[in-house]
This record gives C-alpha cells, sequence and structure tokens, in this order.
C-alpha cells in the first residue's frame, strides 16, 4: 500500500518521536501532537488509496495533499524539539 520511502519516513518520525519523548520530558505534550498529527497523515493517505489513489481527481487530491502537509508539519515538530530542547536547551 505504501512505498518503501513512505515506509521509511514514518518509520524515521515514530522512532525520533520515541526517544525524544524520552530524552525530553517536558515536550511530551508537543511530541504527542506530533504522532497524532503524523497518525492522521498516514490515515489521509490511506483514504486516498481508497479513494482512487492519486489518480483520482478532486477530493483525493485535497487529502492527500493534506496528508503530505501533516506529515510535513511533524517531521518539522520533530526537528523543532531536537533542535530546541536536545541541541541548544534553555540553561
Amino acid at each position: 500500500m505504501f512505498g518503501s520511502g513512505t515506509i521509511g519516513f514514518y518509520s524515521l518520525i515514530f522512532i525520533a518521536l520515541a526517544l525524544l519523548y524520552r530524552a525530553d520530558p517536558p515536550s511530551r505534550k508537543r511530541l504527542g501532537l506530533t504522532a497524532f498529527l503524523a497518525l492522521c497523515s498516514i490515515a489521509g493517505l490511506s483514504a486516498v488509496k481508497l479513494l482512487g489513489g492519486d489518480a483520482s481527481g478532486g477530493l483525493a487530491k485535497v487529502a492527500h495533499i493534506a496528508a503530505r502537509l501533516l506529515a510535513a508539519i511533524a517531521a518539522i515538530n520533530v526537528a523543532g524539539v531536537f533542535a530546541f530542547s536536545v541541541v541548544m536547551p534553555k540553561t
């Protein structure tokens, strides 16, 4: 259903979430929201496949764009928590 690149991307997101969840307890609320965004993205991509894939028009294309946008937001949140909570923490 999903390509190897997509599976690798989401695997990386969830592994990073698990490691950051353990490493930075104050950011757990944000990381939980990020996990929810990634799960919504996976659900959106699954719905697009059920609607006929990328070849379909209209709602399928909008849902595909929205799912990819949610995935991008999740990746940016993971990078932000890593950068600002682990690499450059407040002292």
